[in-house]
């Protein structure tokens, strides 16, 4: 309800005068349509739904005024919008808003123009549009259409304008892979993209839809691709993406230069992130090694989070010894995220047990899903281990007595006698849905921790609050 959290002052300048409030329940049609061209949102959202409740008559004439000269950006794609709420959209006011300056009229005279066929022309060549959200929508809008050789084209142009864009590539794909074989080979003949290791996903995403075996051209035009390349990181990410086999010792050339470029700290950290990913995808078997010497206390966080994901999405079988290992080198900031790939494979909870028994890792950073996951899933052996390890793992001096309570874990609950001792016992601080008072947490936002976790914060209440 925020009754707890304070109040809220408004600060003004001195001499300040409030100005009068607006009354527009009142107004009329051409009114509330002046309205939809205010700098304000909220006089155009309002003066929207204003419109559409009392539906006034003869408003299209001012709305596709509004739509072709409106003073400013936000009204022109308001009433755009309002013509297309009212079915009363012409390829007047449509077309002129595609070539509208404001990149927020462009995207919408797109979307509004999507609903229909009518328009593909005016929309394909809005792929190329020098504003990526723009070229992302017309993108959209083209998927949704019946696939054509124009269509194909507008996303291959679309992608030469933004190759970088993440999300427009993914849009792009799906409406190329109708034809996989045709629009891979429209993209390695492309200049702009066959050189271009974003765009090499997508050549992974075409490949797996080209029945197999792949065709002789293509493979060619692949390897034709490769051979170009210099940089071993863009070499690297299309054989990985493309699945080139290449001769033992090139293959091992190929490793070895990006091993280097990951341990070197003269290049860039992107540069390094990108080695790094690409390093258990060309040694699954071998590159471990290198992983590990890089998760030291010298490396910059970007390049440690890089080296922990990569492990974490590995089969590596000891790759959940080596984050446990090298705990103590992981900066803070990345605690969470690298206990969270002990959780990948329930074969590293063995690992990550032994680092909470021998305090390397604090069992704090646990959240109640991973405690619950260690506690019920693996031998009885192991989870048995995991109850006794999760519930000793607290501040120093609470071990005996979590100890001697840990029993009770196992006991079925009274909630009828559980109110009685809250009343008496606890409500004079907490709260628990209408019962208590608020100096204290309130109980019932961590019904859902977990009982050890409960069990722990009522032996040791301080366990929780971070130190300052």
């Amino acid at each position: 309800s925020g009754n707890d959290r304070g109040r809220i002052y408004r600060i003004v300048p001195e001499e300040f005068h409030q100005p009068s409030p607006l009354t527009i329940g009142g107004a009329s049609g051409a009114e509330l349509i002046a309205l939809l061209d205010h700098p304000n949102g909220w006089h155009r959202d309002t003066a929207c739904r204003m419109l559409v409740e009392r539906k006034p008559a003869n408003i299209i004439p001012q709305l596709r005024q509004l739509a072709l000269h409106g003073g400013t950006a936000a009204g022109r794609r308001t009433a755009l919008q309002m013509l297309s709420t009212l079915r009363s959209l012409d390829s007047q006011a449509v077309i002129a808003a595609m070539k509208d300056s404001a990149p927020a009229v462009r995207r919408s005279a797109i979307e509004a123009a999507a609903e229909t066929e009518a328009f593909v022309t005016q929309i394909s060549d809005m792929a190329k549009d020098p504003d990526p959200e723009v070229a992302f929508a017309a993108v959209l809008a083209l998927v949704k259409m019946p696939a054509t050789s124009k269509t194909r084209t507008a996303l291959i142009t679309a992608l030469e304008t933004h190759p970088q864009q993440s999300w427009c590539r993914r849009a792009a794909a799906a409406g190329l892979g109708d034809r996989p074989s045709e629009a891979l080979n429209r993209i390695l003949q492309s200049e702009r993209l066959r050189f271009s290791p974003p765009v090499f996903e997508i050549v992974k995403t075409l490949l797996e839809k080209i029945p197999k075996p792949v065709p002789a051209a293509t493979s060619e035009k692949l390897r034709e691709v490769l051979n170009s390349i210099n940089d071993p990181t863009s070499r690297a990410a299309l054989v990985t993406s493309a699945g080139l086999a290449l001769p033992s010792d090139e293959m091992t050339a190929l490793i070895t230069s990006v091993a280097d470029i990951a341990k070197n700290r003269s290049s860039t950290i992107d540069a390094r992130v990108s080695a790094i990913a690409l390093l258990p995808l060309l040694d699954p078997e071998h590159s471990l090694s290198a992983l590990d010497s890089l998760l030291t206390a010298a490396e910059p966080p970007a390049v440690q989070q890089a080296v922990v994901g990569a492990i974490g999405g590995s089969n590596f079988e000891t790759g959940g010894s080596v984050i446990a290992k090298r705990w103590p080198q992981l900066s803070p900031s990345l605690h969470r995220f690298a206990l969270a790939q002990f959780f990948r494979k329930s074969a590293w909870y063995r690992d990550l047990l032994d680092g909470l028994e021998a305090k390397a890792i604090p069992a704090a950073l646990l959240q109640s899903q991973q405690i619950d996951a260690l506690r019920s899933t693996g031998p009885e052996s192991e989870r048995t281990r995991a109850k006794r390890i999760l519930v000793a793992t607290t501040q120093p001096g609470t071990s005996e007595t979590l100890e001697l309570y840990a029993p009770s874990l196992g006991l079925n609950g009274d909630p009828t006698a559980g109110e009685t001792i809250f009343v008496a016992r606890c409500s004079s601080c907490h709260l628990k849905g209408k019962l208590g008072n608020r100096f204290g947490p309130d109980v019932g936002t961590f019904q859902n921790a977990g009982a050890a976790s409960i069990l722990a914060n009522i032996i040791d209440p301080n366990r929780e609050i971070q130190p300052r």
